[in-house]
């Protein structure tokens, strides 16, 4: 449902924090908990310059928000001068920063529906640094208005706003204000959650779902379940980080385990191969036990000892072997799998569909992964 919300520059409750004051819109902070209709929003800002940030939310504990749709927002700062956000879409569960009066190496933006994310590149380049904005989950519309003497890439509406749904996890838009100039790269949340700013360079990597990245002395260390990764480099221009172990390196092979079901809700998981004796297949850095379960908690066991438990989430639940190694040799690789069954009554909420004795425990698959660590340079020049 669409909704309007109001703040002036004299909010009902403000604190300093960070250089900026904290402001909540009238009635935010009587709001009760169990009243899930009303927009969740604050403001930070500063008067010198006309500039902060609002908060939405649409995350609660022990409460489910609704996802927002067609919200407006309407500020009065101190000089008088009004800012609008309006087209807001926000995901259940969502949350994000939305800037105002935000300066970018002097190419101002008067008010967007992104999250500015961070600023890459080199101060001297005549095109600019790369600024990098994230569109939230559910904001369908997305849109940044610059000031009026702003000239962008990107086709403006007749309210001076630029719409950015086209440009989302595409090339860098150029922007220029004067003698200013700016590249505005838009990327998905998903996306953003992949990328990793280098220190040397100050560029912009984008890794595979699931890795683990690190930079050290203008190496590019990736820790992945992908045999292959091949990590995006994004600067002033596109940069291919050069593979310091091989672009192609030739995948761990391991086997599958042999599962056999003991008990209602208890399995041996025998290992194969060397995996059975502790050691790691050629080229590994570890090797995964990942097991997809139905319940409430999963235990596995090597021999008498516990090497893992866990809380069901609808995740994988994965057991690095590779420090287990002794214990694996101990117990020739077979490993003992409990799961404590999920009941109607429990606490955790997940949808699952209970068993007609009205309990869920049960082994969907167990498979064992390779984890390479593959190591890239990023020292070349850019387009190289």
């Amino acid at each position: 449902m669409a909704g309007c919300a109001r703040c002036t520059s004299s909010p009902r409750r403000s604190e300093r924090l960070c250089g900026m004051p904290v402001a909540l819109p009238e009635g935010q902070d009587r709001l009760d908990p169990a009243d899930t209709a009303p927009l969740r929003w604050s403001v930070r800002y500063d008067a010198g310059t006309e500039s902060g940030f609002v908060f939405l939310d649409a995350f609660q504990d022990h409460a489910d928000l609704t996802p927002r749709h067609d919200e407006r927002i309407e500020l009065t700062l101190g000089g008088g001068r009004r800012v609008t956000f309006d087209r807001i879409d926000l995901a259940a569960g969502e949350n994000c920063v939305l800037p105002f009066g935000l300066d970018l190496d002097g190419v101002r933006i008067e008010a967007a529906t992104v999250q500015p994310v961070t600023l890459v590149g080199d101060r001297n380049d005549p095109e600019g640094r790369t600024a990098v904005l994230m569109v939230p989950d559910g904001m369908t519309r997305p849109w940044v208005r610059f000031a009026p003497d702003t000239a962008c890439a990107l086709p403006r509406e007749e309210d001076g706003r630029v719409p950015l749904a086209a440009a989302v996890d595409g090339e860098p838009v150029a922007v220029r204000c004067g003698g200013a100039r700016i590249r505005l790269l838009t990327v998905s949340r998903a996306r953003a959650g992949r990328m990793l700013v280098t220190q040397g360079r100050r560029r912009l990597v984008v890794v595979g779902e699931g890795d683990m990245a690190w930079e050290r002395d203008g190496v590019l260390i990736v820790r992945t379940t992908d045999p292959d990764p091949l990590p995006e480099c994004l600067s002033a221009g596109r940069c291919c980080p050069q593979a310091r172990d091989g672009a192609r390196s030739v995948p761990a092979v391991v086997g599958a385990p042999l599962v056999r079901r003991t008990g209602a809700a208890r399995w041996t998981v025998a290992l194969p191969g060397e995996a059975a004796a502790g050691y790691l297949p050629e080229g590994a850095d570890d090797l995964l036990l990942r097991i997809r379960y139905r319940g409430d908690v999963g235990r596995l066991w090597a021999g008498g000892t516990l090497i893992g438990d866990n809380y069901a989430n609808g995740a994988p639940w994965e057991v690095g072997l590779k420090e287990h190694g002794d214990l694996l040799r101990a117990c020739d690789g077979v490993l003992t799998l409990a799961v404590a069954p999920l009941t109607p009554g429990s606490p955790v909420v997940m949808e699952e569909p209970f068993d007609a004795d009205g309990t869920v425990a049960d082994l969907v698959d167990v498979a064992l992964v390779p984890v390479m660590v593959r190591t890239f340079d990023l020292t070349g020049k850019d387009g190289e």
